[in-house]
């Protein structure tokens, strides 16, 4: 039994941790929305198949983690992937199973598939964190309470089985949960800037070296504040700060599926952009452009200040290196401020 308890618990965690590295993953994210689904469901209906060929023993009941999984499923997959999961393997097992204990478990397997979904909408609206997917767990646990009883014809030893399973589950669930939140926060401190929110230069560099091998048309744009250090040396670093982050503000406001925003540096932000022939780049590097001219930032002793950008835009040639293009475009910047600042340049 503590063997096959020990094999559902690393079979849940290695299937959060590979969904975790495929969520993460930008290139998925591309894949049309019901590719993503089926490739998740086809996942989670294997992992709940291995939680039922390592199912354990107690007391004469085969028990396994599918309350667990299925909960963890609707909080980080949603019901499109939960719901066909629970009657797939709900399904299968009860073509595979004994008649009358296939039957039970194809009774339990509707329940759930027609409540899910509302119990999860009324946890979600009286609990936080965790507490959605352990009244999940409890739920579909309860909902098994009876048939297991039934089964083992006998109430408080099924109370006892269930009790335990329960908290095994719960344990389970709280752990990958503290978990998640730990990995969350050390993705966003290595992938976003904490002044602007945007992405920073780390995640940059990534992206540069991973859509380098991409066929796909791209344009970059380098901006760099113009006059930045007079906000530094005249009011000092906080009303530096201010106006970075009010910058990044902007550009965030402007975010599109096919743009992505970074601050590179001091001063400095980059946007990426899919772009098949450099047209989309310059508009947008119009538009910043424009609206930063028009920006006014109220600094706290009451003085507005006002922002402008200089920006250097290259589309990149001959799909190259995407660092060639990024220098093309920093070069392109270069010149902007060496010909009077406030201005965009096109490489």
């Amino acid at each position: 039994m503590f063997v096959s308890l020990l094999a559902n618990i690393g079979i849940i965690l290695i299937n959060v941790y590979i969904v975790w590295k495929i969520k993460m993953n930008r290139y998925f994210f591309k894949l049309k929305s019901t590719i993503q689904t089926s490739i998740f469901i086809i996942m989670e209906v294997f992992v709940g198949f291995l939680l039922l060929d390592f199912s354990f023993v107690i007391l004469d009941v085969h028990l396994d983690f599918r309350a667990a999984l299925f909960a963890l499923s609707m909080k980080y997959l949603g019901e499109n992937v939960t719901l066909p999961v629970i009657f797939i393997v709900g399904l299968v097992r009860f073509i595979h199973s004994g008649q009358l204990h296939g039957l039970l478990n194809m009774v339990i397997v509707l329940i759930v598939l027609f409540s899910f979904s509302r119990v999860e909408q009324w946890a979600n609206h009286y609990f936080k964190g965790a507490g959605p997917m352990l009244v999940l767990n409890g739920y579909y646990t309860l909902v098994a309470f009876p048939f297991g009883t039934y089964l083992l014809g006998d109430f408080w030893q099924s109370l006892f089985v269930y009790f335990v399973l329960f908290i095994n589950t719960s344990i389970v669930i709280l752990l990958i949960y503290r978990v998640i939140k730990d990995l969350q926060k050390m993705t966003d401190q290595a992938t976003y800037d904490s002044l602007t929110t945007l992405y920073n230069s780390r995640k940059f560099r990534e992206d540069l070296d991973n859509l380098s091998y991409s066929d796909k048309e791209y344009a970059l744009l380098v901006i760099d504040v113009d006059n930045f250090k007079y906000y530094n040396d005249t009011y000092g670093h906080f009303v530096g700060d201010q106006v970075i982050r009010e910058i990044g503000h902007q550009l965030a406001q402007m975010s599109q599926e096919d743009y992505s925003f970074y601050r590179y540096g001091g001063e400095e932000f980059v946007i990426l952009i899919e772009d098949d022939n450099g047209d989309k780049a310059v508009r947008l590097a119009n538009d910043i452009h424009r609206l930063i001219s028009k920006l006014r930032i109220q600094i706290e002793n009451g003085e507005v200040l006002d922002v402008n950008v200089s920006i250097g835009v290259a589309h990149r040639i001959n799909h190259e290196p995407l660092d060639s293009t990024f220098i093309r475009a920093d070069k392109a910047l270069y010149v902007a401020k060496e010909n009077g600042k406030d201005q965009i340049i096109i490489h």
